[in-house]
């Protein structure tokens, strides 16, 4: 497979963290993978110090690659996974549960009991996969979330502002699956991302957010300890 830089990857952790540090290019990727009506985010810190145990330890921390809330208040995680991880899915979804208890204990701390589930928003995630986790699926995209098993309804959380969102929803973008003369009837969004993370010549001119974030990985661009 023919790479754009040969030298350097977008899904590197260094320069993943750079490229979702732009609130442009966070907010237009997470627009454009889970469908929702982004206008701005804000990045979070990735890190948790959980105060409780959690097999011996007092206390552990927990660490994600990206965190960002969106103005609509939903938080979204952000995992890049390199290599493939037999039980990724698993701590996928721990990811996303504890943050969610992470975010009901900080309103309590601050005395917001009687507010603390309705003003509480769903945490959404995306995870971007260099190695593909779902071999009985063809799309190298993959959305869920939570739907009636019969009807399709959504299921969303009630808040006391009338604003609604689904329950939950996550994205999985398997990179060695896409195959640009396969995945013709791709969504043309889904397909300049998993070129632009796969590191694979683009086969449309990309967008100006992701000509800001490809600019990212040109070395010259880079600082002195950023090239080291």
């Amino acid at each position: 497979m023919k790479k754009r830089h040969e030298y350097v990857s977008p899904t590197l952790d260094l320069m993943a963290k750079k490229i979702f540090s732009l609130p442009d290019v966070t907010a237009k990727f997470i627009r454009e993978v889970l469908d929702l009506p982004v206008e701005s985010v804000e990045i979070l810190e990735g890190d948790q110090i959980h105060e409780q145990g959690f097999l011996g330890d007092l206390p552990f921390e927990t660490s994600v690659d990206v965190r960002a809330r969106l103005d609509s208040g939903v938080e979204v995680i952000i995992e890049i996974q390199v290599l493939k991880q037999e039980y990724f899915l698993n701590r996928f979804h721990y990811y996303l549960a504890n943050q969610l208890v992470e975010n009901v204990q900080r309103k309590r701390k601050k005395g917001a009991t009687h507010s603390m589930y309705q003003e509480l928003e769903p945490v959404y995630g995306i995870a971007i996969l260099e190695r593909s986790i779902f071999p009985h699926l063809d799309s190298p995209v993959n959305v869920y979330e939570m739907r009636h098993t019969v009807d399709g309804t959504p299921l969303y959380s009630p808040r006391k502002d009338g604003v609604a969102h689904n329950m939950l929803k996550v994205a999985f973008l398997e990179l060695d699956k896409y195959n640009e003369s396969r995945d013709t009837e791709l969504n043309a969004h889904w397909r300049q991302w998993l070129e632009f993370f796969g590191n694979r010549p683009f086969s449309h001119q990309p967008d100006q957010v992701i000509e800001q974030a490809e600019s990212l990985l040109i070395p010259s661009n880079w600082t002195r300890e950023e090239k080291k």
